[in-house]
C-alpha cells in the first residue's frame, strides 16, 4: 500500500470511511488507485447528489473552484466534508490558484 509522505494512508487522511458516497472530479488516476488500495467500500457517483458524503476537487482556476464550491454547498451532507486540491508551484503545472485564493473561496 502506497502511502503520503507522512506514511498515513490518504485515505485515513481524507477519513473517507465505509459506506460513504464520494464525488471526485478531475481526481488523477494515480490517486484512486491510492485510495482504492485502503480497501474502503466507497460509493462513488458520477455528479454531485444531494446527502453527499465526500467531495475531493482538483482545480487550477478560482472561478472553476467558486463554482463547484457553490454547486456542492447545496449537495453536501450535514456530517459531509469537501477537500480541494490544486497544483502547488513546484509541481510544474499551471495554476492560478495558492492557499490564499482557496481559503477565500
Amino acid at each position: 500500500m502506497t502511502a503520503g509522505y507522512s506514511g498515513t494512508p490518504l485515505a485515513k487522511k481524507l477519513t473517507l470511511r465505509d459506506g460513504q458516497t464520494c464525488w471526485f472530479d478531475a481526481m488523477p488516476a494515480s490517486i484512486m488507485d491510492e485510495i482504492r488500495e485502503y480497501g474502503l467500500d466507497l460509493h462513488f457517483i458520477a455528479e454531485p447528489a444531494e446527502g453527499l458524503g465526500a467531495a475531493h476537487i482538483f482545480v487550477t482556476e478560482e472561478s472553476d473552484l467558486t463554482a463547484k464550491l457553490a454547486q456542492l454547498r447545496q449537495k453536501i451532507a450535514k456530517d459531509g466534508q469537501v477537500w480541494v486540491s490544486w497544483p502547488k508551484k513546484g509541481s510544474g503545472r499551471e495554476t492560478a490558484l495558492d492557499q490564499a485564493a482557496v481559503q477565500r473561496a
